[in-house]
Formats: C-alpha cells, sequence, structure tokens
C-alpha cells in the first residue's frame, strides 16, 4: 500500500496547472488523474481515507518515487484540517507551493470569475462582492498555520514570474526537492503556458457546463469531465482575447494593503521577492 509523499497546496492562480503537468509528465511521479482532489478541505469527513487511498498506486513495490496530488486551495486549510492531514497521513511530508504576486493573482481570479460565473461587474465590485478573495491574498495569513506543524525545510516556494518562465531551472527545483532525476522530465515539459486573458465566445453556456462539473464532481462523478476533456469541449465554446489592464489606483490600493503581509511573508519563508515588481503589472 502506497499513500502520498507530497502535496502542491497552492495558490490559486499562480500555477497549479502548470505544476500538475510537469508533475504528471515525470515516469517516477504520481499524481492522481483529477488535477484538484480536495481532500482535506472538503471531502475529509464525508469520503474519508479510504475514498483517498484509491486514488494512488496500490502496488506495494513500484516505480514511483514519489506520489502526491495538487489542490491549490490547501493553502486556506484551517488548523484543525492540517492537523487532520499530519495525523492521518503521516507519509505527506513535502509540499510545493507556487506564490504570486499578490495582486496580479487577484486580478487573474476576477477573470477567471467572469469566464467561469458569467460574473458581470467591474474589477472593484468583484473587490467588494468577494471579500474573500481579498482576504485568500494575504499568503502569509495562511501559511503561517501550514508552518505550526511542519518545518520551513518540508516546503519548496516557486513563484509564478520567476519560475513559470524558465522551466527547466524549475523541473530542477522539483526534482531535487521530490528526489527524482530531472533528466527524465520531457524537454517540453512545463514549456507550454497559457498566459492570455480570455473569456468564451458564450459565456453563459460555459458558465453553465463549468457549474455542472462542480455538481458532478461534489457527488463524486468524474467521467463526464474526463470524456470532456478527451473531445476538447472547452474550445467548443470559442475564445476571445481581453485587453483591460487594471485601474492604476486601484492597483496601488491593493500594493498598499498587501505591503505588510508581503514583509512577514519574507520574514517567514527567508527570502525576498524581487521577482513582484509592486510598481508595474506582470502578465495574466
Amino acid at each position: 500500500m502506497q499513500w502520498p509523499t507530497f502535496l502542491g497546496i497552492g495558490v490559486p492562480k499562480a500555477g497549479s496547472s502548470w505544476l500538475y503537468e510537469v508533475l504528471d509528465s515525470h515516469p517516477h511521479i504520481w499524481v492522481p488523474e483529477e488535477r484538484e482532489v480536495h481532500f482535506f478541505d472538503r471531502y475529509y469527513q464525508e469520503r474519508g481515507l479510504t475514498w483517498y487511498r484509491k486514488l494512488f498506486p496500490s502496488g506495494e513495490k513500484s516505480k514511483y518515487k514519489a506520489i502526491g496530488e495538487v489542490t491549490p486551495q490547501y493553502i486556506y486549510c484551517e488548523s484543525e484540517q492540517i492537523d487532520a492531514l499530519k495525523s492521518s497521513v503521516p507519509s505527506i511530508e513535502k509540499f510545493i507551493i507556487i506564490l504570486r504576486n499578490p495582486v496580479d493573482a487577484l486580478y487573474s481570479g476576477y477573470w477567471f470569475s467572469k469566464r467561469v460565473d458569467n460574473f458581470d461587474l467591474t474589477f472593484r465590485e468583484f473587490l467588494e462582492q468577494r471579500s474573500y478573495a481579498v482576504e485568500h491574498a494575504h499568503y502569509a495569513r495562511h501559511l503561517k498555520r501550514w508552518l505550526e506543524y511542519f518545518d520551513r525545510d518540508q516546503f519548496l516556494v516557486l513563484t509564478t514570474e520567476e519560475d513559470l518562465s524558465a522551466a527547466e531551472q524549475a523541473r530542477e527545483k522539483v526534482a531535487k526537492f521530490l528526489n527524482v532525476d530531472p533528466n527524465l522530465f520531457p524537454e517540453e515539459a512545463g514549456k507550454s503556458k497559457e498566459n492570455s486573458r480570455h473569456l468564451p465566445r458564450f459565456q453563459a453556456a460555459y458558465a453553465w457546463a463549468i457549474d455542472l462539473n462542480r455538481r458532478l464532481k461534489q457527488s463524486d462523478i468524474y467521467w463526464p469531465a474526463r470524456v470532456a476533456e478527451a473531445l476538447g469541449v472547452k474550445h467548443w465554446f470559442g475564445k476571445q482575447e481581453v485587453d483591460e489592464e487594471m485601474d492604476p489606483r486601484l492597483r496601488e490600493e491593493l500594493e498598499d494593503r498587501y505591503a505588510d503581509d508581503i514583509r512577514k511573508l519574507q520574514q517567514m519563508l527567508g527570502r525576498e521577492f524581487p521577482e513582484w515588481d509592486l510598481n508595474s503589472p506582470a502578465a495574466t
């Protein structure tokens, strides 16, 4: 019986899909077919460890040297959820986290909501109506809980700005952290990154399909999503590029809001984030 040894724990809109694809490409790393399992933050009580165990390899001996899953919302786990993780699955000893300039991550989250929820309000209205999104971008507040249960050296910290644009170096970091051979990553792993801001042409239909998929997954029904991905259903809704930058004054307000949290984050992790140029927007 093999249990997971690592988790990708965040943050949303920072590159979790990129991380999953990189991990999935390595022959000695196992990740489940589902990209976001949400066991420890949603389904721990409801589905139990037996359900979670079935996601991972069953053989006593296998070729896999690292086994895990990527759910970026884990970063927001409460203390009791992290405690349950540590006590019930002690084999999990390593955590990968990708951080992104919080202002850019928040703006990316806004466009994601417009895309999947058919959200039709301004960015400022988004901030007013979805205060949880604003709170989630205070990374230090959430990471602090994890560091109360695990040591700093159990975390590999990457950033969207530095690592997603340098796939080979990022793969080296991941391989070293998980103790696998970096040369076994395919050459193209991590090099295809979609960084355009876009909306589906048929937004209402797309939002309906996304909502249906969410409901099915909540009922532990995953096969329709797999079929849809194989058929490329996502592309049936069309795609239109959007070129709308954040209001500079609002960006400045948000930079001021997160400045203290970023200072705490740097102290907490023992590193700085020079790639977060808070005076100029990063690509979404």
